[in-house]
């Protein structure tokens, strides 16, 4: 099983949820040359069968682009925004990670996994 990346923003103590909207989420992507909406569906392979799956991309899933090419990059889900934790996340110089902490101080948002509450000090 492996640990899910979070940008969330702290609850602020009100009965209201402080959550990343989905409409603050797309302009920020909009606006951000390096980033865009998916629009294709992924594929992944079933380990055991080897059969193809296919898998509906999210209302605004994003894509980033490093070394010219495009990867699946951040998932909205529910007010944050997700990804699969990489290994290449532990290098603070990695392109990725750093796109990543620039959009949670751009939303005022913390970043954290989904297995502690610990937050990261990226």
């Amino acid at each position: 099983m492996s640990v899910g990346l979070v940008v969330k923003r702290v609850a602020d103590g009100s009965a209201v949820p402080n959550r990343i909207a989905v409409s603050e989420w797309k302009q920020l992507v909009d606006e951000d040359p390096d980033l865009r909406l998916r629009v294709e569906s992924y594929f992944v392979s079933n380990p055991r069968t080897g059969e193809s799956i296919k898998i509906a991309v999210g209302d605004a899933d994003a894509e980033i682009r490093t070394e010219g090419e495009w990867a699946p990059f951040l998932r909205f889900s529910a007010g944050s925004l997700k990804t699969e934790y990489q290994e290449s996340f532990d290098d603070p110089h990695d392109p990725v990670r750093s796109k990543i902490a620039a959009i949670a101080e751009r939303l005022g948002a913390v970043i954290g996994t989904d297995a502690s509450d610990d937050t990261l000090a990226w």
